[in-house]
Parts: structure tokens; C-alpha cells; sequence
């Protein structure tokens, strides 16, 4: 059976064409069985697809909710309601970066949603120069997020379904990273520390020992050989930049 990506696919259809694309480099990094086993590229990922549906039916039911609360808003409401509507709106801004389907509309309505209840706020705070400071600081580090989540991938980490499970397991995250293209590893390596970085680059390590060990005693048709020594060589470049983020980590972090 034949399968076609989504043109806006959602947090587990990105995560199942990773599989798909890269299945020698999962298959040889995750400890239990890989996602495709037992099953087609089609049916696994028609079930990822499935997913993301039930997440955004999720999500379309919390954005109708605070969008009620939102607009039911009065000039002299509680400060600490304001912020509360404010919270949950900056949550499904972040939430809906993973989400299948044209977002643009449901995000500019959460943002002008946003500026509203900071508008709210601000007002609160009246003339405390302190305050306003704070306000400003954290509209500053917003939009830096917002800029962040246009990486799927990073989003895709950030974020976990509407059951509350990770889009990108554990101990499938080497061979996420190692699969990445080095645009998208770029805007993501910023989310881990030196320590996590090191943990990394060690897993990384021993990952591609693994695959170039069984490359040498494979006796697959040549075409998928060649598409093996290109995802190791992939995966050797993206150990090789995030070796070079940790000396800027010790260097300059």
C-alpha cells in the first residue's frame, strides 16, 4: 500500500517518517522493537496520522474553552485570572506547533490573545518601574519561543500528545538527533546543557560504532548498502557539530 506525507503533518506523522526515512539508524538505537515492525510504512504511519487528528480535536476543544474565558474578561478582573488565561494561552501557542494542519489562523488568534491579556496586565502594574521591566523581559523571552517553535523538531521535543506521552521517546532521541539535517540540529542543540550534550555525543559514539560494525558483515543488495553509508555519514557529521556546540558550551556557556 501506498503512502503520501500530510502537506501540514502533525508531532507523529513527523516522528514516523524519521523511522521511515531513517529506519537502519532507529532500528540500532532504540532498545525495544522499532516502529515499523511487523507493519508497513502505510499502516504505521495512517496511525500516526490518526493521532495527531485526536490531538488537534483535543486542542480545538482548550482553544474554544480559553478563547470563552478570554473574551469573558473585565476590565477590573483579578490580576492573578488574567495571568492564569495568559499561562494556558502561551501553552497552546506551544502546543500547536505540533499539531497537524494549517496553523497560521489558530496561532495570530492566540497571539493577538496574548497581547490582550498582557495589555491586562500591564495596566495593573501602573507606573512600577520594576514591573513594567519584568513585562517587558518576559515578552522579550515569548517571542524568542514562538521564533524557536517554527523548528518542527524542537517543537516536537518540547511537546507531548493530548495522553501526555513524549512525540519523541527517550531513547529514540540519538537517532532523532543523528537523523536531523544540520539546519534543524542547529535551532535544537541549544535546548541541552554541557552535561546533556556530553551524554549525547557518548551515546552518539557508540551508536555509530554499532552501525559501521554491521555494515562491514552485511550482505544486503548494494542500494540499500549505499543508503546506510549515507545515513552513518550523516550521522558522523551531526556527532562532529554537536562536538563542536560543546566546546562553544565550555568556551563561552
Amino acid at each position: 500500500m501506498a503512502f503520501r506525507p500530510s502537506e501540514f503533518p502533525g508531532g507523529h506523522e513527523r516522528h514516523c517518517l524519521r523511522h521511515i526515512n531513517h529506519a537502519y539508524l532507529f532500528a540500532n538505537d532504540v532498545a525495544a522493537s522499532p516502529i515499523l515492525t511487523n507493519q508497513s510504512s502505510a499502516e504505521v504511519l495512517m496511525k500516526a496520522i490518526a493521532r495527531d487528528e485526536t490531538n488537534a480535536e483535543v486542542f480545538a476543544k482548550e482553544f474554544e474553552a480559553i478563547l470563552e474565558q478570554a473574551v469573558a474578561l473585565k476590565p477590573s478582573e483579578e490580576t492573578d485570572v488574567v495571568l492564569a488565561v495568559k499561562a494556558e494561552l502561551d501553552r497552546l501557542y506551544t502546543v500547536s506547533a505540533s499539531l497537524s494542519g494549517e496553523q497560521t489562523e489558530v496561532r495570530e488568534g492566540l497571539v493577538r490573545l496574548i497581547d490582550l491579556t498582557m495589555l491586562s496586565v500591564q495596566r495593573a502594574a501602573g507606573d512600577d518601574a520594576l514591573a513594567a521591566k519584568e513585562l517587558q523581559q518576559e515578552s522579550d523571552a515569548r517571542s524568542l519561543h514562538f521564533k524557536q517553535l517554527e523548528c518542527s523538531l524542537l517543537a516536537d521535543l518540547l511537546n507531548s500528545n493530548a495522553d501526555g506521552d513524549a512525540f519523541i521517546p527517550a531513547d529514540e532521541l540519538i537517532a532523532t538527533l543523528l537523523s536531523s539535517e544540520k539546519a534543524v540540529l542547529a535551532d535544537v542543540v541549544g535546548l541541552f546543557d554541557s552535561q546533556q550534550v556530553s551524554e549525547i555525543i557518548s551515546q552518539g559514539e557508540r551508536l555509530l560504532l554499532r552501525l559501521e560494525a554491521k555494515q562491514q558483515i552485511s550482505e544486503v543488495v548494494i542500494s540499500q548498502e549505499n543508503n546506510n553509508l549515507r545515513i552513518i555519514a550523516n550521522a558522523q557529521q551531526n556527532i562532529e557539530f554537536i562536538k563542536g556546540y560543546k566546546v562553544y558550551l565550555e568556551d563561552y556557556g
